[in-house]
């Protein structure tokens, strides 16, 4: 069963960002549908340069014009396909951003306003959950929200997270909402 995978690692602000430089405020990873995201946050939009490594699989961006502090961080992710995520102060004016992988994924970099985001698909997998009993499937994980569709006794489903006693469920129609996690055969 997928869980809801989100971490953020904060990095401290400092006064000595050089005047034009952007400063480096923090990173995440979160859990989609089908991929995961790793937004990097920066105080004013980034400039970058891109860049893969073989042996094994790295992500490399290199941030132009930026600072940050610590001037290092490293953070070990024991969840396939990351293995390790790299942060440092390369050169005075450039921050090297290196995501290590366990396996060769296909991904796109994106810059949003004052972020970057790095979009990997995960492999889906082929366990296939079963409903038990007629169950409402609900927009959030709540009992009174509202109920987006009725699923029927043995519709395959493919858990998407866990949140206390409900589950995210992907419906073989496209849709997802919640449902009790007693009515899911897992």
């Amino acid at each position: 069963m997928k869980k809801l995978f989100i971490m953020t690692f904060s990095l401290l602000l400092t006064a000595g960002t050089l005047l034009g430089d952007s400063m480096l405020k923090d990173f995440n990873i979160n859990e989609y549908k089908n991929m995961y995201q790793i937004t990097i946050t920066f105080d004013t939009a980034p400039s970058y340069k891109e860049m893969t490594l073989d042996a094994p699989m790295r992500i490399v961006l290199d941030l132009q014009n930026t600072v940050m502090a610590p001037p290092k961080r490293t953070v070990t992710i024991q969840r396939p396909p990351f293995r390790e995520i790299r942060v440092a102060q390369f050169t005075p004016s450039s921050v090297r951003f290196v995501l290590e992988l366990s396996e060769k994924v296909i991904y796109t970099v994106a810059k949003n306003q004052n972020s970057l985001i790095i979009s990997l698909p995960y492999r889906n997998e082929d366990k296939v959950d079963t409903v038990q009993r007629y169950v409402d499937v609900k927009v959030t994980p709540r009992p009174e929200s509202v109920t987006l569709t009725r699923v029927k006794i043995g519709t395959p489903v493919k858990v998407l997270n866990e949140k206390e006693d409900w589950l995210l469920i992907l419906l073989p129609d496209g849709q997802d909402g919640w449902v009790k996690k007693e009515s899911i055969q897992l």
